[in-house]
């Protein structure tokens, strides 16, 4: 049971940052 807070918060920070680090290996590969 308390398994469910650090899953929910891991699943919040990934599509958090999923767009973040996208963009950013995005801009690295126009950059290169």
């Amino acid at each position: 049971m308390s398994r469910w807070p650090t899953l929910a918060a891991t699943a919040i920070l990934v599509v958090a940052f999923a767009p973040i680090a996208r963009e950013y290996v995005w801009l690295r590969h126009l950059a290169a």
